[in-house]
């Protein structure tokens, strides 16, 4: 397994250990860079206010040799996380730790929070995410006050009319219908990528369990995610059996897609990373 340090440019190794070291997991398969090489500039904007940060290529990822052993991809990617700990512990004296992670990172820094009582923080990127019913009367909302949603209901309608002309004026099957000026059917839509999350109830009893050990989470959705989140406070409608207890910080980003692609938005997502661990590891 490989990992990138960034070390604060100023401070000793005193100051810098007062504070948990952060390690940047990988998005997917995207390798240690993150989306756009923004895991880089996030880990040089946390080095810059004071933090010990590494980004890492868990097991089989980028330049990192897959595991030996028979881990599935989840406990393979706890089980590699777990070890990253326990070297940085023994080479740094780090004793505290703090994930971050997109999609699949957030999920994987969720469970290896769960697991190791050393995670003191996460940053969740697009993490676990329900509908709501108020996730439906946005999404129904949206496609009503869509234009292109009218013009294509007036086309079927046209459709459903013209089919019921030509039978009662007893046009055969067979026969050629009129000439139509309305574009070819577009190819079939490939599938929707869904990621699959356990029973709401199971999460929000693991969540309370962080929230009860006082980890510090900051959960952040985007507008890429709309399969399941299309509205700024849905994370407090569907997490609401949880207490918080003052560990949770909540962002929505409802003019970005799911890997922050244009740069304002990957600036004001760091900016908001960086004042959150400021804030909640002073």
């Amino acid at each position: 397994m490989l990992a990138i340090a960034t070390e604060p440019a100023t401070g000793g190794e005193t100051d810098v250990n007062r504070r948990p070291t952060v390690v940047v997991l990988n998005a997917g398969i995207v390798h240690r860079v993150g989306p756009h090489r923004n895991s880089v500039a996030l880990c040089r904007a946390l080095a810059a206010a004071g933090f010990r940060v590494l980004r890492v290529d868990l097991s089989g990822i980028g330049d990192s040799a897959a595991r030996r052993d028979s881990l599935g991809f989840e406990a393979g990617a706890r089980a590699d996380i777990r070890e990253l700990c326990d070297d940085l512990s023994k080479r740094l004296n780090a004793d505290r730790f703090v994930l971050m992670g997109l999609c699949s990172g957030a999920d994987n820094s969720f469970y290896a929070a769960l697991e190791d009582e050393r995670v003191v923080g996460a940053a969740l990127l697009d993490g676990i995410a329900y509908r709501t019913p108020r996730y439906y009367v946005e999404q129904y909302r949206e496609k009503v006050t869509r234009p292109s949603a009218w013009v294509s209901l007036g086309k079927r309608a046209a459709k459903i009319a013209r089919r019921r002309i030509d039978s009662a004026l007893g046009r055969g099957a067979d026969e050629a219908p009129p000439p139509s000026d309305e574009p070819p059917p577009p190819p079939p839509a490939v599938p929707d990528y869904v990621r699959d999350f356990e029973p709401r109830d199971v999460v929000c009893k693991k969540f309370q369990t962080l929230c009860d050990r006082g980890v510090r989470t900051l959960w952040v959705y985007t507008a890429g995610t709309q399969l399941y989140y299309n509205y700024e406070t849905q994370f407090f409608d569907m997490f609401k059996p949880v207490d918080f207890k003052g560990t949770v910080d909540h962002a929505y980003f409802g003019d970005s897609n799911h890997t922050f692609t244009e740069l304002a938005n990957q600036r004001a997502l760091n900016d908001a990373i960086v004042r959150w661990a400021s804030k909640s590891f002073r």
